[in-house]
């Protein structure tokens, strides 16, 4: 078997040669071509917010620069499993076709963090166990990994049906640019939510503890299970003197208001040491001190 059936990225993976050393005009425009729709990828990255439209068309212009047939973007799962995301056939008529993906690349990418390039499925001993890939007729395949600080965020998968060879070295430098641009915008997407999901508790909790309890509860340092724990703590019940009488000679508007400015400035006490507001009963208010 050539050496050319089976390759992992490294750092001779056929370059972009300087001008001077470029011979060949059609050469020269299918390179700027690739160049140009990576660039396009790249631009993507600040304008397209939802994750799944955002791989969708890094996964559409990647058909436009490879001799691919099929191609998946994989995520990992909250068990980190990989799962496909968004897959694209170039033939329509295949769309609903199941794309069939070798397990032991998949893993071996996965696990060493490498490209991997395949000139000859039929021939390549990674293969040697996904006879539903054989049967496809599928000749040549490229796997790419999409890092951010060397954590795997996803892979790419491409093949080929058509012919062996269908990628170079250089196709497989490329893709890893990709892939890496990719990775930076699921970094980014998954960042985004971390913070909107810890402004909403935070916007929960804040109504209800004081301010430094709400960035324990945020940062993790407390646990909230349903066992709960057995401790020594002060209740305290507030309500204003005489509200029933008063409030019957009193406007609905003017109820309202006297009970926000009392609320307002009970709370702020309350907050202010560390005291944790439990519920509002007409006028009056319960809190507690000493658990959160």
């Amino acid at each position: 078997v050539s050496s050319e059936i089976h390759q992992t990225l490294n750092a001779d993976v056929g370059n972009f040669v300087p001008e001077s050393a470029i011979t060949s005009e059609q050469v020269l425009r299918q390179d700027y071509e690739r160049l140009r729709i990576s660039h396009e990828v790249a631009t993507y990255l600040g304008v397209e917010a939802d994750l799944h439209a955002l791989l969708g068309k890094i996964l559409d212009k990647i058909f436009e620069i490879f001799r691919c047939d099929r191609g998946i973007i994989f995520l990992p799962d909250s068990g980190g499993e990989l799962r496909p995301a968004v897959s694209r056939h170039r033939n329509p008529a295949a769309a609903q076709e199941n794309i069939v993906v070798s397990r032991t690349v998949l893993r071996d990418v996965a696990e060493r963090k490498q490209a991997v390039l395949s000139s000859d499925a039929s021939m390549d001993a990674r293969f040697n166990a996904a006879r539903s890939i054989i049967l496809q007729g599928i000749r040549s395949t490229m796997c790419v990994p999409m890092l951010y600080a060397d954590e795997l965020l996803g892979v790419v998968y491409l093949d080929s049906q058509l012919a062996t060879g269908a990628f170079s070295k250089k196709d497989l430098q490329l893709l890893t640019g990709i892939a890496s641009q990719a990775a930076i915008a699921i970094a980014n997407t998954n960042l985004i939510r971390r913070i909107e999901g810890e402004t909403k508790t935070r916007a929960q909790f804040e109504k209800l503890l004081s301010p430094n309890l709400v960035d324990q509860v945020v940062a993790g340092k407390l646990s909230f299970d349903q066992e709960g724990q057995q401790k020594q703590v002060t209740m305290l019940f507030s309500d204003i003197r005489g509200f029933t009488s008063m409030s019957e000679n009193m406007e609905a508007r003017e109820i309202v208001h006297m009970l926000n400015t009392y609320f307002e400035v009970m709370v702020d006490i309350i907050f202010r040491y560390e005291g944790t507001l439990d519920k509002f009963v007409g006028d009056e208010i319960m809190a507690l001190f000493g658990a959160p």
